[in-house]
């Protein structure tokens, strides 16, 4: 049941930020869709220590997408599909090793 909560969540907020891209003003779409879902996955995260293992890593993963996000907005001239797929490996890889091997 608690997948299925994260699930609905996760699904509500990228829904949510196409939605007002949409119908809205793509302006305020970042406001939905960069709600701290980090800070909202916690709750379902179970025990204090796992908790601190995941805020510290969690960290990690926000300043790699910082860098990712200014890295794209001054390389490419036109964000297309291309860049979004460059910056999500570029994102996740750096990520993932960071996490690896900090320890």
């Amino acid at each position: 049941m608690e997948v299925l909560k994260s699930f609905i969540l996760g699904g509500t907020l990228i829904g949510g930020s196409k939605f007002i891209s949409q119908y809205i003003d793509p302006s305020y779409s970042p406001l939905f869709a960069g709600l701290p879902t980090g800070l909202l996955t916690m709750a379902f995260i179970s025990g204090s220590e796992n908790r601190q293992i995941y805020l510290k890593n969690y960290i990690l993963s926000t300043i790699t997408l910082l860098s990712t996000l200014l890295l794209i907005n001054l390389t490419f001239s036109d964000i297309d599909e291309k860049s979004i797929i460059i910056g999500f490996v570029l994102w996740f890889l750096t990520s993932f090793l960071l996490i690896k091997y900090r320890k």
